[in-house]
């Protein structure tokens, strides 16, 4: 009986958080990702049109499959593409509907 071997193509997967998922700024958020055949760094980042706010050193991080840490607390709300890829962006996923909220803060009388 021959086995057939299942082959991944090259890439990089986001597997959490989710499309349409929503944080507000200063939470802590986790980016899970699985990826085959990645040979270099990774960056991950929020983008809006052209512009890109890295949460990941621009020289990136090792692929881990997780990164983890505060979204920064002068991100300006709106709704953003998060994204994973290699420095280079020759492998990248991204989603295409997350949402930062603006932080409430509690004044006490």
């Amino acid at each position: 009986m021959e086995r057939k071997l299942a082959v991944r193509q090259p890439g990089i997967t986001i597997t959490s958080p989710g499309n349409g998922d929503t944080f507000t700024q200063g939470d802590l958020l986790h980016v899970r990702w699985s990826s085959a055949g990645v040979t270099k760094k990774i960056k991950v980042g929020l983008v809006k049109g052209q512009k890109i706010i890295l949460f990941t050193p621009q020289g990136g991080i090792p692929d881990r499959g997780l990164w983890r840490g505060k979204i920064p607390e002068d991100v300006p709300p709106d709704t953003y593409r998060l994204g994973v890829a290699t420095v280079d962006n020759s492998m990248r996923d991204f989603l295409e509907n997350i949402t930062i909220k603006k932080k409430l803060h509690v004044i006490k009388k």
